[in-house]
């Protein structure tokens, strides 16, 4: 079984829709788990997923990619400099400077 078929089955009962998920991440992380399970197939890992409701609850975390677009569109950092940045800066004291923290 092909992954593209193993979603179009898997994804349904779940209520995923499956065409959203990026195939090559979401592939990989399906694949990574069935290595964990010691399953060697999607027909496999999708039976297992219709007896096991626990491991399907585990597929919509495995299938989901997070992509973040802030840095790569220019919009969002016009509006951090002329919409969110002035008005953070016109609050602050001149003596205690502005901190930011950036978790990437």
């Amino acid at each position: 079984m092909k992954f593209d078929r193993f979603l179009q089955e898997a994804c349904p009962p779940l209520n995923l829709e499956w065409r959203k998920y990026r195939r090559r991440s979401a592939r990989h992380r399906v694949d990574a788990r069935l290595m964990e399970l010691g399953i060697d197939s999607y027909g496999g890992y999708l039976e297992m997923l219709r007896s096991e409701p626990r491991e399907a609850a585990l597929l919509p975390d495995l299938m989901r990619v997070t992509v973040t677009r802030f840095f790569r569109e220019e919009r969002a950092w016009r509006e951090l400099k002329d919409l969110i940045l002035p008005g953070l800066l016109s609050g602050t004291d001149a003596t205690r400077p502005l901190q930011a923290w950036s978790a990437g």
